[in-house]
């Protein structure tokens, strides 16, 4: 049976010195703490790694660990519970990982803590998916075809439909690397995105090793990214703080957050450590007859090498999924949802320049939010819908 590797790498670093040698962690039989938790014994001198389950969604663990690929890696079998039929479900198993110190069990901060996914792939039916908690940072790798976004807790990963059988880390369409620095612990989520068959095994691998030559340099620094819908087009706005050698945007939409293709690209300033908005009009996108449409960026370097974006979404409902009023406003704000907001969703605000906003809510019933947005210097501000799906649902207001 084919195999998930996702490798992870650890980079350890002094005084930021990239040339420095790295430790290898090695992974070795574990010890069973209890039904969700395991220990594995000085992965590095002095350092333990604990493994927690922390919760799941139509996956279960068959074994925490099999080496039979790499001896000093950590590689669960995952088993998927029951059939989904839908090619958006997601189907997964949440960990805890956390560095603790052989002698006493407290928190061992990593300084550089960089992991490496291998043979994120997929096929016609489902894609494979690694999220990593936030703070992280995302790097790009020559050639890799997954798909790299972003909300506001997770980094997220998902394979290509292409089965790269028999994968190893020389094949970087399937690889893709997220950096953490100072951490002891962070959460990640393992699993597969689509249609998939009740009974399915899945084995993952976890590498703790430096594989420094995948990382690119990442051109672009991006603020916010939304889309609104605007006699009957789509309105897509970005915004950026920083470019360097950055070629161009192209703007990528898909009918249901997995499959995209390209509409169409947008030229960048290329150098600019300055403030730069951009729009881009998707005409008629209602023709589409879609009950949502998802959209997305790849921003494109002169060298070819790019980064995605994270990914939005627009409910193309006649009924809309927010409004808010009165619009503009000097005091209040009030936020209508038809549908309620359930506990992986949430509603933020944030600036032109991408900045979250805090702001106390006056009121609030679970579908009707009131704000007091008194304390906003006037201007452009997205209120942002998380969905369930990862996806961001935005909607501009204007403060006078």
């Amino acid at each position: 049976m084919k195999r998930i590797f996702n490798l992870v790498a650890l980079l350890l670093f002094v005084s930021n010195i990239f040339s420095q040698a790295n430790q290898t962690y090695k992974f070795r039989k574990p010890i069973s703490v209890n039904a969700t938790t395991w220990k594995f014994a000085s992965v590095v001198s002095g350092v333990d790694a604990i493994v927690t389950v922390i919760g799941s969604k139509n996956a279960s663990i068959n074994m925490i660990d099999d080496s039979a690929i790499y001896a000093h890696a950590w590689q669960p079998n995952i088993r998927y519970t029951k059939t989904m039929t839908n090619s958006t479900d997601s189907s997964y198993m949440e960990f805890n990982i956390e560095f603790v110190k052989s002698s006493n069990g407290t928190a061992d901060i990593q300084s550089l803590l960089a992991m490496t996914i291998v043979d994120c792939d997929g096929n016609s039916s489902f894609r494979e998916m690694v999220k990593v908690s936030l703070p992280a940072v995302g790097t790009g790798i020559n050639g890799s075809s997954i798909n790299l976004s972003q909300d506001t807790k997770w980094l997220k990963f998902i394979g290509a439909s292409t089965d790269y059988s028999g994968i190893d880390t020389s094949v970087y369409q399937a690889m893709a690397q997220v950096n953490f620095v100072n951490v002891s612990s962070y959460t990640m989520r393992v699993g597969v995105l689509g249609k998939i068959t009740a009974g399915t095994n899945r084995q993952a691998s976890f590498y703790f090793k430096a594989y420094k030559a995948m990382v690119v340099p990442l051109p672009v620094t991006l603020n916010h990214f939304s889309a609104i819908l605007e006699n009957n087009n789509t309105e897509l706005s970005w915004s950026t703080s920083s470019e360097e050698n950055l070629s161009k945007f192209e703007v990528m939409r898909s009918f249901d957050g997995i499959n995209f293709q390209s509409i169409g690209t947008a030229t960048a300033r290329g150098n600019s450590n300055e403030l730069n908005e951009y729009q881009f009009l998707d005409i008629n996108a209602v023709a589409f007859n879609q009950s949502k449409i998802f959209y997305q960026l790849r921003m494109i370097d002169e060298n070819g090498d790019y980064k995605l974006s994270n990914m939005v979404q627009l409910r193309m409902s006649t009924i809309a999924t927010v409004s808010v009023y009165p619009n503009p406003s000097s005091d209040y704000l009030n936020v209508n949802l038809s549908e309620a907001i359930d506990t992986d969703a949430a509603v933020s605000i944030s600036d032109i320049n991408g900045k979250n906003v805090e702001l106390n809510s006056t009121s609030n019933n679970g579908t009707s939010i009131q704000f007091n947005i008194q304390q906003l210097e006037n201007g452009v501000y997205f209120l942002n819908l998380l969905n369930n799906d990862g996806s961001v649902t935005a909607t501009k207001f204007i403060k006078r």
